[in-house]
């Protein structure tokens, strides 16, 4: 075996761990709820180690930590300080990233003007997405139906959320069950589900646990719009996926939640740094932001 092969696997045994030990060493994102905003419980979680180069770790972290530099990170192994080579936004640097949303329209949850203003504001959300972002839509009503595959026409996608209708049901873990199969298989791809849910899940065949079997094996985030109570039981998937749990008690908490569930869903901080030179076996690999 060469020596940069031997590197690599040295390497990669010192992250195997990566992903455990930044879900422990950083802490919860929370974003203090008040009068003009939804309440918002986060975490960060390591989706994607790449150790295959000779000479540098990547990892891609989820979470609300879209913005940092490389002073603001710092990575440590057994105590010693590794040199941060390199911080970007997934969406700025031009990252493939897969984002399926997955919308509630039980006519029980979305009534009055509700799901009007989801469908505009995620439009709107949508057609600001970078062109190297795939979306694709799925109704969570009396059956999960995928209105449109993951696709970088904005259009189509727009046209989709527009076409959304009120039925007389949740199916929410079936649609679930059916994002996970509509990411594709590249392994550098960023890849998050957001679920809108105005309700507790009320005829799908499957349970929640069955449900996010696909997601969390697929390295996805999922981030949850929860109004008026929503699906609690999303909830412990969004902190083990590093994506996040947003509250929304009024009509008027709508549009500001939705800007921040595709904002955590779409970006990734993808942190550069350097291998150690001495890497020969299994160590702590601390991460920090």
């Amino acid at each position: 075996m060469s020596s940069s092969a031997i590197r690599r696997a040295a390497l990669a045994a010192i992250v195997a761990l990566l992903a455990v030990v930044v879900s422990a060493l950083v802490p919860a994102a929370i974003v203090a709820a008040d009068a003009d905003r939804p309440s918002f419980g986060g975490s960060i979680a390591a989706t994607k180690v790449d150790a295959s180069s000779p000479d540098t770790v990547e990892v891609v972290l989820s979470g609300a930590v879209a913005e940092a530099s490389t002073d603001a990170v710092t990575v440590t192994i057994d105590g010693a300080a590794l040199e941060v080579t390199d911080v970007a936004s997934s969406q700025s640097s031009g990252r493939p990233t897969e984002l399926v949303i997955v919308v509630d329209t039980n006519s029980r949850g979305v009534k009055g003007d509700l799901l009007r203003q989801i469908k505009t504001q995620l439009s709107e959300e949508v057609a600001a997405l970078s062109p190297a972002t795939a979306v694709a839509v799925i109704s969570a009503g009396d059956s999960a139906l995928i209105e449109t595959t993951l696709t970088s026409d904005k259009g189509q996608v727009v046209a989709a959320i527009e076409d959304l209708s009120t039925k007389n049901g949740t199916t929410l873990f079936n649609a679930l069950d059916r994002a996970a199969t509509l990411f594709t298989g590249d392994p550098g791809v960023v890849r998050s589900v957001v679920v809108v849910s105005t309700g507790s899940d009320t005829k799908s065949a499957i349970t929640a646990e069955q449900s996010l079997v696909g997601i969390v094996q697929s390295g996805t985030q999922l981030v949850s719009v929860r109004y008026n109570g929503g699906e609690s039981q999303l909830v412990g998937a969004t902190s083990q996926t590093g994506g996040a749990d947003i509250h929304v008690a009024t009509a008027g908490d709508i549009a500001p939640a939705l800007t921040q569930a595709v904002g955590v869903a779409a970006e990734r901080l993808v942190v550069t740094f350097q291998g150690p030179a001495d890497a020969d076996g299994r160590s702590n690999v601390a991460l920090s932001v």
